[in-house]
């Protein structure tokens, strides 16, 4: 659905730093839990970010149209997953919980297309916070439970194969939550889970016209494929990914970018023979997608602003 919102859509292109990739050969667990961080904190001043007229149109879909069900789409799975986290139905609908990502490279064709594109989804810290306190501990100690640290999964957030159309397969008794992956995460309350994990899409035209898509584009899954060697089809079990998918293709502020981790949750898979006590997860977060850190629009800023 397309709101209409009355601006001047600016045609300057955002000066942003693209992706810059390395190739790693890191697999396996063990090497995933014991990856080291390397990225280092600058004492510099923090530049003022200038806000673009896109830029501005985003802060008020969030502002604005985010509680709209015609405009987002997938607010019922939202809404569904906080009562699935015992919080109020509402909560994952306010626009500090969210990251946006504007990517030079992704729109690198934004003056043939007239539009822009941004990359937007929950901020994986934020869902962390929470099910860190339902478990009644720090977010370290969370972390270590998956056999992962909270920078890794941050990087690489994603769903578990698990989590697609959940509500069929465990109805055909192929798919069941364990417990572990109940506690942490939630049990199941009627949500699309891959929805609220993944990244969406929200496009500005250059008329001022502003929609979401629940999924990224196909330019994007093909740049996904090739950059993370993400041939694989989606697989209950992390042994039957390639050693490319495993390893690190990227790295973005010292972590490495792969297609799947393994988190030491017990397989939702009923019928798993092997890896039973290993879910992966498969990454859609923007920085699969190309992005980096330094993509990040900081929306709230332009909000309070506004206040």
């Amino acid at each position: 659905m397309k709101i209409k919102l009355v601006a001047c859509i600016c045609c300057a292109a955002l000066s942003l730093t693209a992706c810059i990739g390395s190739n790693e050969n890191v697999s396996e667990q063990s090497d995933l839990s014991s990856e080291a961080i390397q990225s280092t904190l600058a004492e510099t001043e923090t530049p003022v970010y200038e806000f673009t007229e896109s830029d501005k149109l985003v802060a008020k879909w969030f502002s604005e149209y985010i509680t709209d069900p015609e405009s987002f789409a997938d607010i019922t799975d939202y809404q569904y997953y906080a009562r699935t986290l015992n919080l109020e139905k509402d909560y994952f609908l306010s626009s500090d919980l969210w990251q946006v990502y504007y990517n030079p490279e992704i729109n690198l064709n934004r003056d043939i297309d007239c539009k822009d594109v941004y990359l937007i989804r929950i901020d994986p810290n934020k869902l962390m916070d929470i099910y860190s306190a339902r478990m009644g501990m720090s977010v370290d100690e969370l972390c270590k439970g998956l056999s992962v640290t909270k920078e890794q999964l941050y990087y690489n957030w994603g769903f578990m194969p698990s989590s697609i159309d959940y509500e069929t397969k465990h109805n055909n008794g192929e798919v069941t939550y364990s417990e572990k992956e109940s506690e942490i995460f939630g049990a199941f309350n009627g949500e699309n889970r891959v929805n609220v994990m993944k990244t969406h899409l929200l496009e500005v035209s250059y008329d001022g016209d502003i929609s979401y898509s629940s999924n990224v584009s196909d330019r994007l899954k093909i740049k996904r494929r090739d950059m993370l060697h993400a041939y694989s089809d989606d697989n209950y079990l992390y042994s039957s990914y390639s050693d490319n998918e495993k390893s690190a293709q990227i790295t973005v502020n010292g972590i490495g970018i792969r297609a799947v981790i393994p988190l030491t949750i017990p397989n939702a898979w009923n019928n798993a023979e092997t890896d039973q006590a290993i879910t992966p997860m498969i990454n859609v977060s923007p920085y699969a997608y190309g992005c980096t850190d330094a993509d990040i629009i900081p929306i709230t800023d332009y909000l309070n602003m506004e206040d």
